[in-house]
């Protein structure tokens, strides 16, 4: 497992800003770098896009077992526990010693499986304050009862929760003749009602288009929200 750091070396000199922790939907994050300065209200931010050179992460994202979407796909193996060990013990203790974040707010964020992951994530850990699940595959088999039958985890530290949420799907992504990922807008509704009841600051944005449009862009309008 390996991970790509982006950061602006002359916004971090002023003052320590927030570590967006990022499982990229493609490439290794820099799409979603460029894309986020090519907004005008987008908050500085040292991003770490997290990626598995020559192999998929949907096993390392995926909360636990269940059998495969298409044809042909081999069931999801449920590593998401291992992997979030290996985030908490490797890589962000490398990035709170390298950057002093050890007091600013972490992010995590995905999309598609790794928005699914994100949330899990966030709300398994107690230690990510913000979390963007964009396009999430929140059909996952038995992910909404688990939002729903589910506390998230109280901070690690002090005084620390998780704050805000930011989720948000294609106004399209829904019209499949796929039973799981047909459910993809009422799983949402389902989990965001669920996370705005623990009184975490929510917010849940349509775009146009279908699953696969605009991902960067998506992306980088969810962590503008989420650092604002």
């Amino acid at each position: 497992m390996k991970y790509t750091v982006w950061k602006n070396e002359e916004a971090y000199r002023n003052s320590p800003v927030p570590v967006v922790y990022l499982h990229s939907f493609r490439g290794n994050g820099e799409d979603v770098w460029k894309a986020c300065h090519g907004l005008n209200d987008c908050p500085p931010m040292v991003l770490v896009s997290v990626n598995n050179p020559g192999k998929g992460l949907d096993d390392e994202l995926s909360p636990w077992p269940a059998e495969g979407v298409w044809k042909g796909q081999s069931p999801y193996k449920g590593l998401a526990a291992e992997h979030l060990r290996w985030m908490m013990e490797e890589c962000v203790p490398q990035m709170e010693t390298q950057f002093g974040i050890r007091d600013i707010l972490p992010v995590i964020a995905g999309y598609s499986l790794a928005g699914l992951f994100a949330l899990w994530a966030a709300w398994s850990s107690g230690y990510f304050r913000r979390v963007a699940s964009v396009s999430g595959s929140l059909w996952y088999p038995g992910f909404t009862d688990y939002i729903r039958d589910n506390a998230p985890k109280a901070g690690l530290r002090e005084g620390t929760s998780l704050g805000k949420a930011y989720f948000s799907l294609g106004d399209r992504e829904s019209r499949t003749r796929h039973p799981l990922m047909s459910r993809v807008d009422a799983c949402t509704a389902e989990v965001v009602e669920r996370v705005r009841s623990y009184g975490i600051e929510t917010t849940f944005e349509w775009n146009p288009g279908n699953h696969f449009d605009h991902p960067e862009l998506r992306m980088a309008r969810a962590l503008a929200w989420l650092l604002r």
